[in-house]
């Protein structure tokens, strides 16, 4: 069970830490004020936010995992990579996105992003035209994810039903207790400001 998930935290944060990386160089000219070492804040925050995030993603493989009993294997393992599948496409089209959004708007996709989507014929229509090259580029990245995901097997959720069933009830408390301390972020009084 620690194990798939594990691999699934891997998985999330590499797609993070490459939109990050790409974000990072293609801004380079305004980190010219501070010291190459501030200027890695932004992979140790990065690191942060990403990590609530994926620790929000695993809260639902971790119970389903733990609670399914072994006779519904093939099938919970169905849903799972289903869910992780449609999860990778969201994270990679977002992380895509992230950048003509950013230059327009000089910040990555927020609300004024969502809002946009009552208008799915206008903007479609408007992005299409001005962002061809970007959503071509996003729909071969997205295919490459989504084909490695399923070729490479690296993610296997019928290993997890290889472990009894009260072991797996058994992880499931002490597991939830670590996701919540990654969404929370903070062992303090206060979790951490989402706004950061």
């Amino acid at each position: 069970l620690i194990k798939e998930l594990i691999k699934l935290y891997i998985i999330f944060a590499t797609i993070f830490f490459i939109g990050r990386l790409f974000f990072y160089l293609l801004n380079l000219e305004r980190f010219s004020d501070i010291t190459f070492s501030e200027s890695m804040l932004t992979f140790i925050y990065g690191f942060r936010m990403d990590t609530i995030v994926i620790s929000i993603i695993l809260v639902i493989p971790t119970l389903i995992l733990s609670l399914s009993p072994k006779l519904f294997s093939k099938s919970t393992s169905k849903i799972l990579n289903t869910y992780i599948l449609a999860l990778l496409i969201l994270a990679v089209f977002i992380e895509c996105a992230s950048f003509p959004f950013f230059a327009q708007y000089d910040l990555r996709p927020n609300y004024l992003f969502i809002e946009y989507l009552e208008y799915p014929k206008e903007v479609s229509s408007l992005l299409f035209k001005d962002y061809k090259l970007q959503f071509i580029a996003a729909f071969l990245i997205i295919s490459l994810v989504v084909t490695l995901y399923i070729k490479s097997k690296f993610i296997n959720f019928e290993n997890v039903f290889q472990q009894s069933y009260l072991s797996r009830i058994l992880m499931l408390l002490p597991i939830l207790l670590v996701l919540f301390i990654g969404i929370r972020s903070s062992l303090g009084h206060r979790p951490v400001n989402i706004s950061d």
